[in-house]
């Protein structure tokens, strides 16, 4: 069980670095619909509603700077609150690059980190 810890704790660590590094990079650059992203960034949400926006708001604006096509990928491993709702208006706002994976049950964040490959 230290294994998936350890290779969790390594995928934050990435994840937070590889964002920080965003920050200075680049100009904003609109995706096309047909282009495929040069980053994907995938993220488990379960119960997440209060979070989302600042979320949205801090991942859309660094990767915006970032200058290369993006894609969020949310994964709702079956929230009970309204996250729902919450993911699928901000795959309104931007479909070229908010994407949405809704679970019907709570797998768990193994599941939400992989199970949908």
């Amino acid at each position: 069980m230290a294994e998936v810890g350890d290779a969790r704790q390594f995928l934050l660590t990435v994840s937070y670095e590889v964002l920080s590094c965003l920050n200075s990079k680049l100009s904003h650059i609109k995706r096309a619909k047909n282009e495929k992203p040069y980053l994907s960034i995938v993220v488990p949400v379960y119960n997440e509603a209060d979070n989302l926006e600042m979320l949205y708001s801090r991942l859309t604006s660094t990767l915006d700077d970032y200058g290369k096509a993006f894609e969020i990928i949310l994964v709702n491993d079956g929230s009970r609150d309204a996250t729902e709702s919450i993911l699928n208006d901000l795959h309104k706002r931007r479909p070229n690059h908010i994407r949405i994976v809704h679970f019907n049950g709570n797998f768990g964040s193994a599941y939400g980190d992989y199970g949908w490959l």
